[in-house]
C-alpha cells in the first residue's frame, strides 16, 4: 500500500489506513540495508541487502558509512515500512516531492531527512521517533503519532511538524528553524536543562493539548518565533528558573489564550526557586488573553513583553498564590481594565507591580484573600470588582473610595469576606453598587447605616452573616436583597416596601431569614424568592409574614424553591407569576429536590387570564415535582374560563420516560376552567406531554411525540397536548 502525496488531511487518513492494513499480512519483517555508501533511488532493487528494497512490513536501514557524502533519493509515490534508520553521518535520504510512512518507529542519528522544498514532500511515523545530533528539513510535513525524543536537532523549512493527540515529546538542544507550525495535540516537552538552549527562529510553536517547560536554560525567540497557546490548552513552567527571550531585533511574541502555569515537582526545583532564580520573558511581546498562575517561586516580565500599557493592565488573568512572587520589573499597574483580573493569595505572596494599583474598571476584578493585605494612600475607584477574601484587609483608610459621596456608594462589586477599611467618618446610608458580606467576621465600615437600596443596588449576606439596619429599611424598584442560608437581615424600624398588607418594590431571594416589625403580606407586588424550608419572612414575634398571603398581583412574581412550601393558605389569586420548584435556584442541576414542592389553600386557587404559573418536575416521587392542594374550588381563569399560561419545566438531572404522571393540582371541589397555554421546557426528543384537567385534578402524563409533531421536534419545538374532561 503507498501514502498518496495530496492534500495534509487526506495524507494523514490514508497514511493510518496503511497502518490499519497491513495488521493481517503475513509476511515476515527484514532488516533491509541501503548496500554501499553511494547516491540512489529507493527503487533501484540492487541497491538494497537484500536485494528487493524494503517492503512494508520490512526495516528500512540507512547506515552506510563512507568517505564522502551520499543521497537516497525517493523516486516512488508513498511508500510504508515498519521501520526507518538513519544512522550514518554523511548520508542525506531525500524524499524529493514524495512521501513516506512507518507503522512503527523512525530512528535518526546523524544525517539528513530532507525534501526539495517545504512545498511538497512528507514523513509520516506511525510510531515513536528518536531523533538525535541530525537534520531535518526542507518538506512539507512532518508528523508523528507516538512517543518522541529530538536532542541536538537542527530542523528547518517545513511547513508543519505535527504531534499527534496521544503521542509525547521531549525536545532539548534543538533549533527551530522556519518552521510554519509546530502543532502539538498532545503533551510536548520543551527541555532546557543544564542550562541549555532551544531556538524557536521565525517559527510557529502552537499548543493545542498540553506544554511544559523545565530546566533553567533559555528558550531563544528570534526573528518572528512564536509561541501560540491556544484556548483550553495549559502551558507548565515545571519548577521554574529558566529564560524565555528575543535577541532584541525580532518580532517574537507568546501568544496565550489558555493557561500559563508555574507549578513544582520536586525539592531540588522548591530550593532552585527559593534562591534567586525566577522564570523570566524579556526582549519579547507577552499577550495574555487566558490565565497566568504563579503557583511557585517567582516569575517575572520585563517592560518590553509589554503585559501593561501606560500603567494599566488590560487584558487576562493573573493569579498569585502560594507565597509565590510575579514581577512586571519596572511597570507599575495603576489601573485593571479591559476585563483583567488580578488575584493575590497567601501573606506571603508578592507582586510589587499592584501595590500602586488605584482603579479596577468596569468588567475588571482584583481580589486578595488568605492573609493578604493591601493599602492605598491614593484615592481608590472602582468600577468593577473588588474581593476581600478570609483573613485579609483592604485599607484605603487615608485616602477613602471616590465611589462613596455623600453617604452614597455607586458603581461597581464589593465581595468582602475579610475586612474592607473605609476612613473612620464613613457612612454608607444609600446603595447604588452590589455589596455581599460573606461569613460572620466580615467586615465594611460604614455599611451599619445602610437605610436604602437603589435602582442599581444590591445587597447580599451570605455564609451566616448577621446584619441589623439602624433603622428603616427600603429597597427600590430594580434594588436587590438575597439572604443567603444561614444568614439573616434584621430591619430595626419600618421594611418601607411593606404598607398595609401589600409587599411592594425591590427584589428579594431568600434562604436565610428577613425579619421586620409588623410584617404580615397579603400581596405581592414585587419579586419574591424563598430558597429551601429554612427561609422566612417574620416579624419581631417570629410569626410567619407569608401566612396571610392571598394575592400575587399582576406585577407580582413568588417562587418557591428548593422544598419550601406554603401551606394552608385562606386562599390565594394569581394575576402575576407562581412558581414551585422543588430544587434550590442556586444548585438545580448540582443537587436533588429539597424535600417538596407545594402549595396549599384551604379555601379556593384562582389563576386568572394573563398569569403564569411554573411548575418544575424533577421527578415522578411526591416531592421531587411541583403540587398544589386546594381545599375549595381552583379556578382556572376565574369569571373567563381561560386561566393564563401553564409552563412545565424539565429538570436536565430528570429522564422523563413515557408514562410518567404527575398530579400537579387536586382540589376536594371543582376544578372550572382551562388553561390557555400550555409549553413544556426541558422535554427529551420524541416526547410531549398531555394535560388533562379533570373534575378535581389537573394531570401531566409524558406521551411519545406523535408522528407529525416528531417533524417540529427537529426543529426544536417541544409539542404540547392538553385536553379538558
Amino acid at each position: 500500500m503507498q501514502v498518496a502525496n495530496t492534500a495534509r488531511l487526506g495524507r494523514k487518513m490514508l497514511c493510518g489506513a496503511a497502518i490499519g492494513a497491513l495488521a493481517g499480512s503475513a509476511h515476515a519483517q527484514t532488516d533491509v540495508f541501503w548496500a554501499d555508501p553511494v547516491d540512489g533511488v529507493w527503487s533501484n532493487s540492487g541497491a538494497w541487502s537484500p536485494a528487493g528494497g524494503p517492503g512494508q512490513l520490512d526495516n528500512a536501514i540507512i547506515d552506510a558509512l563512507g568517505k564522502t557524502g551520499y543521497t537516497v533519493t525517493l523516486d516512488v509515490a508513498g511508500p510504508t515500512v515498519a521501520n526507518f534508520e538513519l544512522t550514518s553521518s554523511v548520508a542525506t535520504f531525500n524524499l524529493n516531492d514524495n512521501a513516506i510512512g512507518t507503522t512503527a518507529d523512525l530512528v535518526l542519528s546523524s544525517g539528513t531527512i530532507r525534501g526539495n522544498s517545504s512545498a511538497a514532500g512528507a514523513f509520516f511515523v506511525g510510531g515513536g521517533a528518536l531523533m538525535t545530533n541530525a537534520t531535518l528539513r526542507d518538506m512539507n510535513q512532518f508528523a508523528v503519532l507516538g512517543d518522541s525524543t529530538l536532542t541536538g536537532m537542527q530542523i528547518s523549512d517545513i511547513a508543519s511538524f505535527d504531534i499527534g493527540p496521544n503521542g509525547t515529546m521531549t525536545v532539548s538542544d534543538t533549533a527551530f528553524v522556519n518552521v510554519g507550525m509546530v502543532n502539538n495535540s498532545g503533551d510536548m516537552t520543551l527541555d532546557t536543562g543544564g542550562g541549555s538552549i532551544l531556538s524557536i527562529d521565525d517559527t510557529c510553536v502552537g499548543n493545542g493539548k498540553n506544554m511544559s517547560w523545565t530546566g533553567a536554560g533559555t528558550i531563544a525567540m528570534n526573528g518572528d518565533g512564536e509561541i501560540m497557546n491556544a484556548g483550553g490548552s495549559a502551558f507548565r513552567v515545571v519548577d521554574g528558573g529558566g529564560s524565555m527571550e528575543g535577541n532584541g531585533k525580532s518580532n517574537a511574541r507568546f501568544m496565550n489564550d489558555g493557561s500559563v502555569e508555574q507549578i513544582v515537582t520536586s525539592r531540588t526545583g522548591a530550593a532552585g526557586l527559593r534562591g534567586s532564580s525566577a522564570t523570566r520573558f524579556s526582549q519579547m511581546q507577552f499577550i495574555n488573553n487566558g490565565s497566568v498562575t504563579v503557583g511557585f517561586g517567582a516569575m517575572s516580565f520585563a517592560e518590553e513583553t509589554g503585559v501593561t500599557d501606560d500603567n494599566q493592565l488590560f487584558a487576562g488573568k493573573w493569579t498569585l498564590f502560594g507565597n509565590s512572587t510575579l514581577t512586571f520589573e519596572d511597570q507599575q499597574i495603576n489601573a485593571i481594565i479591559g476585563g483583567a483580573e488580578v488575584n493575590v493569595s497567601g501573606a506571603g505572596s508578592t507582586f510589587t507591580a499592584v501595590e500602586s494599583l488605584t482603579q479596577i474598571g468596569g468588567q475588571s476584578a482584583f481580589r486578595i484573600s488568605n492573609g493578604y493585605d493591601f493599602q492605598t494612600f491614593d484615592q481608590f475607584t472602582n468600577n468593577g470588582f473588588l474581593g476581600v477574601g478570609f483573613d485579609s484587609e483592604f485599607d484605603v483608610m487615608e485616602s477613602g473610595l471616590s465611589n462613596l459621596s455623600n453617604s452614597i456608594l455607586t458603581g461597581g462589586t464589593y465581595e468582602v469576606e475579610g475586612t474592607l477599611m473605609l476612613p473612620g467618618d464613613s457612612q454608607i446610608q444609600f446603595l447604588e453598587a452590589d455589596v455581599t458580606l460573606i461569613g460572620a467576621d466580615s467586615v465594611l465600615t460604614g455599611i451599619d447605616k445602610l437605610e436604602i437600596v437603589g435602582s442599581q443596588g444590591a445587597f447580599a449576606l451570605e455564609q451566616g452573616r448577621a446584619f441589623t439596619t439602624d433603622d428603616d429599611f427600603l429597597v427600590i424598584q430594580g434594588g436587590r436583597v438575597r439572604v443567603g442560608l444561614g444568614s439573616m437581615l434584621d430591619v430595626s424600624g419600618q421594611l418601607v416596601n411593606f404598607n398595609s398588607g401589600i409587599f411592594d418594590d425591590g427584589f428579594f431571594e431568600i434562604q436565610g431569614v428577613l425579619r421586620a416589625p409588623g410584617l404580615v403580606i397579603n400581596e405581592i407586588s414585587n419579586e419574591l424568592i424563598l430558597d429551601g424550608v429554612s427561609s422566612q419572612f417574620i416579624d419581631e414575634q417570629g410569626a410567619d409574614a407569608m401566612a396571610g398571603l392571598t394575592r400575587i398581583q399582576t406585577d407580582g412574581i413568588l417562587r418557591l424553591r428548593g422544598g419550601r412550601t406554603l401551606d394552608n393558605l385562606d386562599s390565594l389569586i394569581v394575576d402575576g407569576i407562581l412558581e414551585i420548584d422543588p430544587f434550590s435556584g442556586r444548585a438545580r442541576e448540582e443537587s436533588g429536590p429539597g424535600g417538596g414542592a407545594q402549595l396549599s389553600t384551604a379555601g379556593d386557587f384562582v389563576v386568572n387570564p394573563g398569569a403564569e404559573l411554573i411548575m418544575v418536575l424533577g421527578g415522578t416521587t411526591p416531592g421531587d415535582f411541583a403540587s398544589i392542594t386546594v381545599g375549595n374550588d381552583a379556578l382556572l381563569g376565574g369569571d373567563s374560563g381561560e386561566g393564563g399560561t401553564l409552563r412545565l419545566v424539565i429538570a436536565r438531572s430528570y429522564d422523563a420516560k413515557a408514562g410518567d404522571e404527575f398530579v400537579l393540582l387536586r382540589a376536594l371541589g371543582v376544578v372550572n376552567g382551562d388553561f390557555s397555554d400550555v409549553q413544556v421546557v426541558g422535554l427529551g426528543a420524541g416526547l410531549a406531554i398531555e394535560v388533562d384537567v379533570l373534575a378535581q385534578m389537573v394531570v401531566a402524563r409524558v406521551t411519545p411525540t406523535p408522528a407529525t409533531a416528531a417533524v417540529l421536534a427537529l426543529a426544536g419545538i417541544t409539542a404540547t397536548r392538553r385536553r379538558r374532561r
